[in-house]
């Protein structure tokens, strides 16, 4: 038995971990939005990557999930003002958070050079750290 991590589309956590628990898996853990991991018998790997929603499916060995794990605090979290990163069908777009309700945030990033507004899941949003003097 080998412990597992899959990198899974935001959303698609809990299907996946239906799914292993009906293969048996043990030690399942949502490690943070889009990542989960468990330990299992190796010849599941294929089924968890047949799985839609799935990005990759890795070995996890030693030390390999402290990397993975982030810690859960306040300051993780988006709010208005900040700049954020957003990954979004393979482009990453960079935007300001101008509005944040319901566990959604607007961010203001530019298209071919024009400005435009965009909706984003608050879990989607990963914070840029800018120096003190840009902001």
């Amino acid at each position: 038995m080998m412990k597992f991590a899959a990198e899974v589309v935001t959303g698609n956590e809990n299907r996946v971990l239906r799914i292993l628990e009906n293969l048996g898996a043990w030690d399942l853990l949502k490690i943070e939005a889009g990542y989960i991991s468990w330990s299992g018998k190796p010849e599941w790997i294929e089924v968890v990557r047949q799985c839609r929603g799935v990005r990759t499916v890795m070995p996890v060995v030693g030390e390999d999930m402290d990397k993975m794990r982030k810690p859960s605090n306040e300051s993780t979290i988006a709010r208005v003002g900040d700049m954020v990163r957003v990954f979004r069908a393979g482009v990453a777009m960079v935007g300001r958070v101008t509005v944040i309700s319901a566990g959604k945030a607007r961010i203001v990033t530019d298209l071919f050079g024009r400005p435009i507004e965009v909706e984003v899941p608050l879990s989607d949003a990963e914070i840029v750290e800018l120096p003190e003097v840009w902001r």
